[in-house]
């Protein structure tokens, strides 16, 4: 099939499998597979904000700053950052300080279609680097997602932003953040926030009580939450509407006993019923053993998941290792969720500080290898997931079918790019 004779969609399908080296490539074969994958080549934009006097990096501004480059008009995503330092032979330019803060915000403005920002706060970027990136931010009009991760650095603002739908904050460190933190007022003002992830901070229980209570208060409900601070607060917001579609807590059971075990009531009898009509992902491994873990307490709440395809769940040892094989917790948990007609992937992990953590992944593994489920058309994603506090992602499993269409996907796609190549060897 000659290349001409394919749609622009699926010449951007065969771009998007393709390294940045093979779209260029593919670019330059002639000016319709250009015009067809510029919008992919010229998607992403990255500044390495601790190389910005290098000559390359210069140039690389200045082609920003002009408003010609495929960048100004199809770039979508802008990561800004410290980068891997470059070889110390490349040259370094010897612009003044205040012609470097006019070139990064001329560059930043050519970028006004830009929809998704990751940027990297650390402590060496200039407080001026800061300013320039916050005012970005805000004049955006067409900003909906903001990754921010805060490493090295223990003051930082954050911007006041109103068009938001997803929220990431990350403080790899687990340093002391002082970010107003995080900033409820800055956070509220998206009213159509939709997915919020707060990973890391380990000091900011007060902060986040007037957080959640502040989304509470102007009913802004989220869909997608993820942290690794749970209150009552959290909770209270959870319990107040129906309609979460992916939910993930981690670092449960870090605080006091009693406490965290009430939490885990709350949770498992209040909260998880509201949303047990739209949870698709459900992750709470948990680092101490308490009620958070899969239990006789739990499962109730469990089997009501109807839509739930993944669930990534701790398990005590006195569950496991102490009770007998077909009555404990595991032998319930499989129970449990063989009639959840849409679950396709289960992670179960030990708790991070139990003394019999080798004992319990032992009994997981052989209750995974001899978990049948008949009725089944497709089996379980089983997986052993040994969670890390410090981590701030989990272990994710893709189902199957979508490993299935991806692979069929690329087939499709390295045959028309072989038949491609043919037609130009002939």
């Amino acid at each position: 099939m000659p290349l001409l004779n394919l749609c622009v969609e699926l010449l951007l399908e065969i771009g998007n499998e393709l390294p940045n080296t093979g779209q260029k490539n593919l670019r330059a074969a002639c000016q319709y597979t250009d015009y067809a994958v510029a919008p992919l080549f010229f998607s992403s934009v990255v500044l390495k904000s601790n190389d910005l006097r290098r000559e390359s990096s210069i140039w690389g501004m200045e082609n920003l700053a002009s408003g010609q480059s495929g960048w100004s008009v199809h770039a979508r995503t802008l990561e800004i950052g410290p980068g891997t330092p470059k070889p110390e032979g490349e040259p370094v330019s010897n612009i003044s300080e205040a012609a470097l803060q006019e070139l990064f915000t001329s560059a930043l403005r050519s970028l006004s279609n830009v929809r998704s920002v990751v940027w990297v706060v650390t402590d060496e970027d200039p407080s001026w680097q800061r300013d320039v990136v916050s005012n970005f931010l805000r004049s955006l009009p067409l900003l909906t997602s903001l990754e921010l991760s805060l490493e090295r650095t223990d003051d930082f603002s954050l911007p006041r932003l109103s068009g938001l739908r997803s929220l990431k904050i990350m403080n790899p460190g687990r340093l002391p953040i002082h970010l107003t933190h995080p900033d409820s007022r800055a956070i509220a003002r998206s009213r159509g926030l939709t997915s919020l992830n707060l990973s890391g901070f380990r000091d900011c229980a007060t902060a986040s009580a007037q957080l959640w209570s502040t989304l509470l208060e102007r009913e802004i409900r989220l869909r997608e939450i993820s942290t690794t601070s749970i209150s009552a607060d959290l909770l209270t917001y959870l319990a107040s509407y129906s309609g979460v579609e992916k939910l993930s807590m981690k670092g449960l059971g870090g605080g006091h006993y009693d406490h965290s075990n009430e939490l885990a009531v709350t949770f498992y009898e209040t909260v998880l019923p509201q949303h047990a009509e739209s949870l698709v992902e459900l992750t709470c491994p948990n680092i101490h053993e308490n009620n958070w873990s899969f239990g006789a307490h739990s499962a109730g709440a469990i089997a009501k998941l109807r839509v739930l395809t993944s669930l990534d769940i701790g398990v005590n040892a006195q569950d496991v290792v102490h009770v007998g094989v077909g009555t404990n917790a595991l032998d319930l948990l499989f129970k449990t969720v063989a009639d959840l007609p849409a679950l396709h992937t289960i992670a179960v992990s030990a708790c991070h500080a139990s003394p019999h953590r080798a004992a319990v992944e032992a009994a997981i593994l052989s209750a995974m290898r001899s978990q049948r489920v008949p009725s089944r058309q497709q089996p379980y994603q089983l997986k052993l997931v040994e969670h890390d506090e410090h981590r701030p992602e989990p272990v994710v499993a893709l189902a199957q079918d979508n490993l299935s269409f991806m692979r069929i996907v690329k087939f499709f796609v390295w045959l028309c790019l072989l038949r491609f190549c043919k037609s130009v060897l002939r």
